[in-house]
């Protein structure tokens, strides 16, 4: 996404060039050498929805629930591991979260993508994948992967059946999230105008339907509160990163 983003940093901040973006809180933990500044060089317009990820494990390896691979993993330090399907973001900061909070030794494996992680899941050799909710829930529902938790701190409604992880690690919230940004220094009229029409269309029935079909939800708030929620993400998501050792250059 660097060179997309890129072009937004650089473009005129006339309102015909925008960016949808779920990495403006990682991006800088994970690379010292962007050509742009996600604080500096856009201005965050609107949120445009949330959405929980999936802890999933493979249907044939005995584990049936959370508790029991959390049994499994301190009973095998550094035995156990998870796919981390996209560098940096909600995929792969969920399991180092997890990791954390459960004082877990779980082995990090990346990959390039959910497709070939869940393969070497399904063969045996990746034990759990945190995965977005259209991607996997299909699958879980057939009874090819075993979902174990949500990320987020409730249920989600649309697969109330999986528990949440804040259930098992209180406080445990990971989402993915994208907002609208522009290029700095949009005129505020501009702004304003633009804030509305996102507004108007985030309340649309069929688009909130569209959202929650796929386990989403639309998320509407001010530009300021948009700032705010990012930095806060950033403040607590960056040293997960930095802990991880994960890096792109």
């Amino acid at each position: 996404g660097v060179t997309g983003t890129d072009v937004v940093a650089k473009a005129a901040p006339d309102g015909y060039t925008i960016l949808a973006s779920g990495s403006l809180a990682s991006a800088h933990a994970l690379s010292a050498s962007l050509p742009y500044s996600t604080l500096d060089d856009f201005l965050p317009l609107i949120p445009l929805g949330l959405q929980p990820l999936v802890a999933v494990t493979g249907p044939d390896n005995g584990i049936n629930s959370l508790s029991e691979l959390v049994a499994r993993a301190k009973a095998n330090a550094g035995k156990l591991n998870f796919a981390s399907t996209s560098l940096g973001t909600s995929t792969h900061l969920s399991g180092e979260l997890f990791k954390k909070m459960a004082g877990l030794e779980i082995t990090t494996v990346h990959y390039r993508g959910s497709a070939p992680a869940l393969n070497d899941m399904l063969s045996g050799s990746i034990d759990m994948i945190f995965d977005n909710i259209p991607s996997i829930i299909g699958q879980a529902r057939a009874g090819t992967v075993r979902p174990l938790a949500v990320t987020s701190l409730m249920r989600s409604p649309v697969a109330p059946e999986i528990p949440a992880l804040s259930e098992f690690l209180p406080g445990f919230d990971v989402v993915s999230w994208t907002c609208l940004a522009a290029p700095a220094n949009l005129p505020p009229g501009m702004l304003q105008r633009m804030n509305q029409w996102t507004k108007r269309a985030l309340e649309s029935e069929v688009l909130i339907r569209g959202y929650r079909d796929l386990g989403a939800e639309p998320w509407y708030t001010s530009p300021e509160e948009i700032l705010a929620y990012r930095a806060a993400q950033e403040a607590r998501l960056a040293p997960l990163i930095r802990s991880s050792g994960a890096r792109v250059e």
